[in-house]
């Protein structure tokens, strides 16, 4: 049997299990804001906040009274969540907005100064990538046309090939008659 006194300490516990409760949904409500999910993303979000309050209820009433169910738990939840909503959440609601964006915003920064490498490295061998086929082109455009051209140089070099005059130092001595 509890004291009065006992089922007053078990209700505010209940209480402020109420008041996490909605706490946990207002920052919630704050990520929902900030995310902004479409689709059934926004659906899955929810869903995945059913099993955490669950969690935070069960936690509370184990807490305050060993998960005895009785009347006076279920209104201290309920005050709780009602007392947060009234008074807090108006106040906190924009901070946990704002501090959800702040720590999106942070995480972003922090996975781009750590893909920073990466993407550059990826940037070099795209670079090198596009020199390389640059240079193939470059030399296959050279090598047709020399194929081309081959024929036609080479005539066209021994037709102007040079013809110097000998020197008589460098005459070559007449060949004997045979």
């Amino acid at each position: 049997m509890y004291t009065v006194a006992d089922q007053i300490r078990m209700f505010l516990a209940t209480a402020l299990t109420g008041v996490i409760l909605a706490a946990a949904f207002d920052w919630h409500r704050a990520w929902r804001a900030v995310l902004r999910p479409r689709g059934w993303y926004g659906h899955a979000l929810d869903l995945a906040f059913v099993p955490f309050g669950a969690s935070i209820v069960a936690g509370g009433l184990l807490a305050a009274n060993w998960g005895d169910l009785r009347a006076y738990a279920f209104c201290g939840l309920v005050l709780g969540a009602w007392a947060y909503v009234r008074l807090a959440s108006p106040v906190l609601l924009p901070v946990e907005r704002a501090t959800a964006g702040w720590t999106l915003a942070a995480g972003r920064a922090a996975w781009h100064a750590v893909l920073w490498p990466v993407r550059a490295g990826q940037v070099a061998v795209t670079g090198a990538e596009r020199l390389a086929q640059g240079a193939g082109a470059s030399a296959r455009r050279a090598a047709g046309w020399a194929g081309r051209q081959g024929p036609r140089l080479a005539e066209q070099v021994r037709a102007r090939r040079p013809r110097f005059p000998r020197l008589p130092w460098r005459r070559r001595p007449p060949t004997p008659p045979p």
